[in-house]
């Protein structure tokens, strides 16, 4: 009974091996290109990462797997600076990936056989807009999202990071559409028409996600 079942697994991980590349995840497109740039009435446009490093648990290893990356390119393509006066900071509070291996539930049949435990990965983003210039009122406003992902003790590192990517790409989608409101409706400094935005806003009974508060003034 030893043998057949040693044998058994033998096979499925060769057949494994043998899995053709369209089977592979596709990358995740983290440029946000496809995005149009969203033209804002101030001079210059800063993007200032003030995050602390990822924190991943012993053998779990996450290769292009970037949050605070994400967000430094999205708000690099997608704010633009197209008016005179003014300053618009794009603070990186936070862009945290947790990692942690959890017990199995059963389901996987490598968690079954014990060659690993799933990691349960926490992303965390929190960013502030900062708005200052002579002639108009300091306002800052700020916005946190967090979300968790598990992904099976098998998978490999592409999965594994195809799986997080994913992840990262709907939060900073889902960002997308909350700045772009407070950009609009409370700062007041979107030119033209209110912009497209993509994904869906955070909703109001998210316990992991704050919706924007503005300050008026000096803080």
């Amino acid at each position: 009974m030893n043998r057949f079942l040693i044998l058994s697994v033998a096979s499925v991980l060769s057949l494994g091996a043998c899995a053709s590349p369209s089977t592979m995840p596709k990358a995740v497109d983290l440029n946000f290109t496809q995005m149009s740039p969203v033209p804002l009435n101030v001079g210059t446009v800063q993007v200032l990462n003030a995050s602390a490093p990822s924190v991943q648990a012993k053998g779990v290893a996450l290769r292009n797997a970037s949050p605070a990356g994400a967000l430094e390119r999205y708000a690099a393509h997608r704010l633009n600076a197209a008016g005179r006066a003014g300053n618009l900071n794009f603070v990186i509070r936070q862009a945290t990936i947790t990692s942690r291996e959890i017990m199995p539930t059963g389901g996987d049949w490598t968690d079954n056989l014990q060659l690993g435990k799933p990691t349960e990965h926490t992303v965390t983003m929190r960013v502030g807009l900062e708005l200052s210039g002579t002639g108009m009122p300091t306002m800052k406003s700020a916005y946190t999202l967090e979300r968790k992902k598990t992904v099976s003790a098998g998978a490999s590192l592409a999965q594994r990071d195809y799986e997080i990517n994913s992840l990262i790409e709907s939060m900073v989608r889902d960002l997308d559409a909350a700045v772009m409101k407070g950009l609009n409706e409370n700062m007041h400094i979107v030119i033209g028409p209110s912009p497209m935005t993509f994904g869906t806003p955070m909703p109001m009974n998210d316990a992991a996600s704050q919706i924007p508060v503005m300050l008026n003034g000096a803080q």
